[in-house]
């Protein structure tokens, strides 16, 4: 892959994000915030109905198999995977998911398109990125 087909690197930025991804019939997604360093982009989204169980097998170092890794196709064209980074299990089925980016969405990116796996295929949903507010 020569240097021209790799995305441009991130820069600080933070845009705004407020998006219900379509449902799964039994889980929720909302996209809450997307982030920019560097080297990396950090996308925070809440899970509504996992079950307790899901939230116990992933803290003994088990995965989400059937709901990520998540894909994000920027405007340019370019992929990027979304992987959970972090979580924190909030009870009454809710989770804060901290996803990293990588490679980074870059400030030059107008939209990103998340797609998320389900067990019957992929979640779709198209999000404006306004990168207005920069660190």
């Amino acid at each position: 892959m020569c240097s021209s087909d790799l995305p441009p690197r991130g820069k600080h930025g933070i845009a705004s994000v407020a998006v219900v991804l379509p449902d799964t019939g039994s889980v929720r997604f909302v996209l809450t915030g997307l982030s920019s360093e560097p080297d990396h982009a950090s996308l925070t989204a809440l899970g509504i109905g996992l079950p307790p169980a899901v939230q116990l097998h992933h803290s003994l170092g088990l995965s989400w198999p059937r709901w990520f890794p998540w894909w994000i196709k920027d405007s340019t064209g370019h992929w990027h995977v979304a992987r959970v980074r972090s979580f924190d299990a909030r009870g009454n089925d809710l989770t804060v998911f901290k996803l990293r980016v990588t490679p980074p969405l870059s400030r030059l990116d107008s939209r990103m398109d998340v797609l998320v796996p389900d067990g019957s295929g992929w979640l779709q949903t198209s999000v404006g990125l306004d990168w207005t507010t920069h660190v």
